[in-house]
């Protein structure tokens, strides 16, 4: 049963558990990650994946959490290369009309405020966005803020490069299993996982379910499930 003993189990096969498990087994852990489905069958498989912090404005600190999060993708990509990551540094254009008061004026305020935060862009005239994207019809009238550093992610891509790399370090991806419930001691302390693949031993479990992670968390430990926002 040795095989079946973790440091840690990981619920969620998409793009938060197998990061998880990505960076516990790096500080060393034996992690195994429990995927009710096909890993990156979920939310992960439906999002646009735009790696930035161009559209995080509002609140500083929100913006600079965005922004360290693109540095740890390129982080990777330095260790591992763009192709392997499924990252592509294409950078973004929100383009936006002259003649258009209130979004112009939004989006101008946007190039400020990224200006404040030392983000890299930059604000484009239409000349420079037909020398940049010479197959798109704009307006006379066309300006946009363009953000060089942002990338787009093939985020399932990504997924099973993660879980490649948890394999590759003795770890283990349950896939078209579900997690069923918990054992602990009296006190609480956790003792495994139930699976519908057997019983994984470990005293650290962490649900990452994307939108059901209330329902899972409840299932597991009996308790109410806590109000997602």
């Amino acid at each position: 049963m040795s095989d079946l003993i973790y440091d840690a189990v990981v619920v969620g096969g998409g793009v938060i558990g197998c990061t998880s498990a990505f960076y516990l087994a790096r500080k060393g852990m034996k992690v195994a990650v429990v995927e009710r489905d096909s890993l990156a069958c979920g939310t992960t498989s439906k999002s646009f994946a735009w790696i930035n912090g161009t559209s995080k404005t509002t609140d500083e600190n929100y913006h600079r959490l965005n922004a360290r999060g693109l540095a740890a993708y390129c982080e990777l990509a330095e260790e591992f290369g763009e192709a392997e990551l499924g990252l592509n540094p294409s950078g973004s254009l929100n383009i936006v009309r002259a003649s258009d008061g209130i979004g112009h004026a939004i989006v101008k305020d946007q190039a400020r405020i990224l200006g404040t935060f030392g983000y890299p862009s930059t604000w484009v005239d239409r000349t420079a966005l037909r020398a940049m994207e010479p197959h798109l019809k704009l307006p006379d009238d066309a300006e946009a803020l363009y953000a060089m550093g942002d990338h787009c992610l093939n985020a399932p891509h990504f997924v099973h490069f993660l879980a490649a790399q948890v394999r590759a370090s003795g770890g283990s991806i349950f896939e078209n299993c579900t997690a069923d419930g918990l054992r602990a001691r009296d006190d609480g302390q956790i003792l495994g996982l139930e699976t519908g693949q057997g019983i994984l031993h470990t005293e650290h479990v962490l649900i990452a379910a994307g939108p059901d992670t209330p329902e899972v968390l409840s299932e597991l430990t009996g308790y109410d499930a806590f109000a997602a926002r």
